[in-house]
Parts: structure tokens; sequence; C-alpha cells
């Protein structure tokens, strides 16, 4: 089955650094700091 991906991420590189991001805290907390850090 299709799982959907909780982190919200635009390019695998983004993927990446918001999943060993999460691995600290949770999703809902990696998405919020996540917009700022990938701001273009």
């Amino acid at each position: 089955p299709e799982a959907p991906c909780a982190l919200v991420h635009r390019t695998p590189f983004q993927l990446l650094i918001a999943t060993i991001l999460s691995a600290q805290c949770t999703d809902e907390r990696v998405n919020r700091v996540t917009k700022d850090l990938f701001r273009k």
C-alpha cells in the first residue's frame, strides 16, 4: 500500500534532512522548522 509521508519536502535532499531531524523530534515539529530552513 501507498503510505503518505508526513514530512513536507520538495526535493530528495529536503526529505533527507527532514528524516534526520525527525529522529530527534516529532514530524510536526520538523515540518515547522524546515518551513523556515528551506525557504528560498
